[in-house]
């Protein structure tokens, strides 16, 4: 309890430093307050879009193309690492390629993206779905390949079959190493937060 206590107020130190941080800036105009206002002006505006509902409704089209965009990367990623570890010529072939898109930045993809699929949410969904499929791949990879070989003999020598295998060793094993994808690729992106359009 204690522990939840001091956590608590560390992030409440930290937000009221971030907001007396502002003010200081706002109140003596080291910056031009129209680029960087008051929290007082933010506090009001967020007020008054939520009273008039468009805040409402821009954070429900945000939270959707983020929730679609996260489903179909994470299946995707998923997918492809259990193709990659069901088929020895997918595992070579596939690896070097996500391998080599791993350094490319989801913001750089932004412009091909709006050619291949246009303005609207396609590209969005495309440049989210991008972002966590490197991540839960990369994930799901490692976690596999770092599931103990005596686990693997041990259900073979039970007369597992491959399939069983996979669901029964090869999964749970690498659950660790994989559940962090999901927490190291949240959809929150700037294609996903944005005006309903």
């Amino acid at each position: 309890m204690a522990n939840i206590v001091n956590h608590l107020g560390k992030v409440a130190l930290s937000l009221l430093s971030v907001v007396a941080f502002g003010k200081l800036i706002s109140t003596f105009k080291f910056v031009n307050p129209t680029l960087f206002p008051s929290p007082g002006d933010v506090g009001l505006a967020a007020i008054d879009l939520a009273q008039s509902g468009v805040l409402l409704s821009d954070l429900a089209v945000s939270l959707s193309r983020a929730a679609v965009g996260f489903v179909i990367g994470a299946t995707l990623g998923i997918g492809c690492r259990i193709a990659d570890f069901a088929h020895a010529f997918l595992s070579r072939h596939a690896q070097s390629t996500l391998y080599d898109l791993r350094p490319i930045p989801a913001i750089a993809l932004v412009p091909v993206a709006i050619v291949w699929f246009g303005i609207g949410d396609g590209s969005k969904y495309f440049v989210i779905s991008y972002t966590v499929f490197l991540a839960v791949w990369l994930n799901t990879h490692h976690g596999m390949e770092h599931v103990s070989t005596l686990y693997i003999r041990a259900s073979r020598s039970l007369g597992a079959s491959r399939l069983r295998e996979f669901a029964t060793v090869v999964v749970p094993a690498s659950a660790p190493h994989t559940s962090p994808g999901y927490v190291s690729a949240p959809p929150s992106r700037s294609s996903a937060w944005s005006r309903q359009s």
